[in-house]
């Protein structure tokens, strides 16, 4: 009974109307003729249509939809992801913009995250080192450092055995 406007808005896209535009401009130029937001899919079969030209994105062709996801989250400064799914243009959603705003102001709530991983510790002084060899070991023991004197951490002993090479 009534046609879908999408369909019909769709239809009246030139074929040569997204050709040589960067991916972003494509995409913002289709997004405010709809005045809506829409799905990926959509974005992307009105692309193909209106000619853009994915080759000088090097994107595969099965990899499109999926690679013109990840472009539109990442960004965030242009389109809005919507909790449905489908992308908008930011700037027709004037009360997110005023949040995003008020919340760049903010100093950050969340504490920072520790790094993994081993801690990369100085390397020490040069030390006059004096070894003693027994039977199946090699006994080091740290003499003063040159350059002056340190004391080994509470817990830790100033000598390391290792094994011998045979």
């Amino acid at each position: 009974m009534f046609p879908d406007t999408n369909e019909d808005q769709a239809s009246a896209i030139r074929s040569d109307e997204f050709y040589g535009k960067p991916l972003a401009r494509a995409v913002q130029l289709l997004l405010q003729r709809r005045g809506q937001a829409c799905s990926v899919e959509e974005i992307l079969r009105s692309l193909e249509k209106g000619g853009f030209d994915f080759r000088t994105l090097s994107w595969r062709e099965g990899d499109r939809l999926r690679s013109l996801a990840i472009s539109l989250a990442k960004n965030n400064k242009v389109f809005h992801k919507l909790p449905n799914g489908t992308f908008g243009l930011l700037s027709q959603y004037p009360d997110v913009l005023k949040d995003k705003n008020a919340n760049a102001d903010k100093p950050e709530s969340q504490p920072r995250r520790k790094r993994r991983g081993h801690r990369r510790i100085a390397k020490p002084e040069a030390t006059a080192r004096e070894t003693v060899e027994t039977k199946n070991a090699v006994r080091v023991s740290a003499a003063e450092p040159v350059g002056g004197a340190t004391r080994p951490k509470a817990g830790h002993s100033t000598e390391a055995v290792t094994h011998a090479e045979r």
